[in-house]
């Protein structure tokens, strides 16, 4: 069925069949041969029988049953399901992507995989947001990672997290900089979902990131003494990224690509100063937040983002 195509998107959901939906509307309306470019595996971790199952019938979209075993909690439930959609792939390049993380750029498609191609990366995508600064950097995160599998063995894929690592002992921790509780409280200690593929991958491979925008100035403002601290701590110990380029503080509204802000919460991504990724961070499910607005101001920002989805009529 894949034979002919070039790319395989892998998505897990749990309820989340009106995002997927208007994501596969957007991914066809920004790639005018999505069709016999990719194909999008879908597992479904929803209860069988559940409400929450996804209920889509269209010829590019294959929905499997995903993961059951929920004992060690959402991240190694979403985790399981991804491995598995993982381990079917039999296209050249790979894409794990959200439910509600949106491209933007016209030809996506054919753009990525060529630059890949041409610069010979084995990952390509958005990483964590700073705000996020636990978390591992400088490297795609599974809310959006392109991967070619001619560069990367698909089986040595393995997106289950390690929880083993949130709050090791102190006879576990090396070096004396752990060893302080103060320092400890500031080192960066990913063990959420993808930080297998990273510690395995990000030393060996070529990879590169599109720039998150990250406001510091008025999202988490740093002051002289933090400043003077992290001049002096590696990056490792750091709340700001300390590589040069590794995000903007101007994003959509800041270019004139979005006439308003968007939500605090939802991340912005660049990728040569075009808008390449929105991220609709905790939305929808979220306690006391209003469904109906977030999706007007959710279909407005692709208007505004996206001219083949102004053309394309983007809905619920």
């Amino acid at each position: 069925m894949t034979a002919a195509k070039s790319l395989t998107i892998c998505t897990v959901s749990f309820g989340h069949g009106a995002l997927i939906e208007l994501n596969l509307q957007l991914a066809r309306a920004q790639n005018p041969q999505f069709d016999t470019q990719a194909v999008w595996q879908i597992a479904d971790n929803a209860p069988i029988k559940s409400e929450q199952r996804i209920v889509l019938a269209d010829p590019s979209v294959v929905i499997s049953t995903g993961a059951c075993d929920t004992s060690q909690g959402a991240s190694h439930h979403h985790a399981l399901a991804l491995n598995a959609l993982v381990g079917a792939v039999d296209t050249r390049f790979l894409l794990v992507l959200d439910p509600d993380f949106y491209l933007l750029m016209p030809n996506w498609i054919e753009r990525v995989l060529g630059h890949m191609q041409a610069h010979q990366l084995a990952f390509f995508g958005a990483p964590w947001h700073p705000r996020y600064n636990r978390n591992y950097r400088y490297f795609p995160a599974v809310h959006c990672m392109f991967v070619d599998l001619e560069r990367v063995e698909r089986d040595a894929l393995d997106f289950r997290p390690r929880l083993d690592l949130i709050e090791p002992p102190l006879s576990h921790r090396t070096g004396w900089l752990d060893r302080l509780p103060f320092l400890w409280r500031r080192k960066r200690v990913a063990w959420d979902t993808g930080v297998q593929v990273h510690a395995r991958f990000a030393e060996t491979t070529r990879a590169q990131c599109v720039t998150p925008v990250f406001r510091q100035s008025s999202e988490a403002p740093v002051g002289f003494k933090t400043r003077l601290i992290e001049a002096l701590l590696p990056d490792a110990y750091c709340y700001t990224p300390k590589r040069k380029g590794s995000y903007t503080e101007r994003g959509f509204c800041e270019s004139g690509a979005c006439p308003h802000p968007l939500p605090a919460l939802w991340e912005e991504t660049l990728w040569d100063n075009e808008p390449f990724g929105l991220h609709v961070r905790r939305s929808y499910a979220a306690h006391g937040r209003n469904e109906n607005d977030e999706w007007r101001t959710l279909l407005g920002a692709l208007d505004s983002l996206t001219a083949r989805g102004r053309k394309a009529g983007l809905t619920r």
